[in-house]
């Protein structure tokens, strides 16, 4: 029997975690393609969550406010 894929606490990423897991007894093109989509959500994520990068940073630049957080 197989276990769960860890839980980390962020929903984006978990759900990575499950997709990708998904495809462990897909065809090998297909597991290539899904580390792929993978690798992009959670590098998008990683960036979403970087310092500076969050909704009110956003709001900040865009307001020409000061921009740390």
């Amino acid at each position: 029997m197989s276990q769960p894929p860890p839980e980390t606490g962020d929903p984006v990423v978990d759900e990575v975690l499950v997709t990708f897991r998904a495809s462990a007894e897909a065809p090998l093109g297909d597991r290539a393609e899904a580390a792929v989509l993978a690798q992009r959500r959670l590098q998008e994520r990683l960036s979403e969550s970087a310092p500076g990068n969050g909704p009110a940073a956003a709001m900040r630049r865009a307001a020409g406010g000061p921009q740390s957080s």
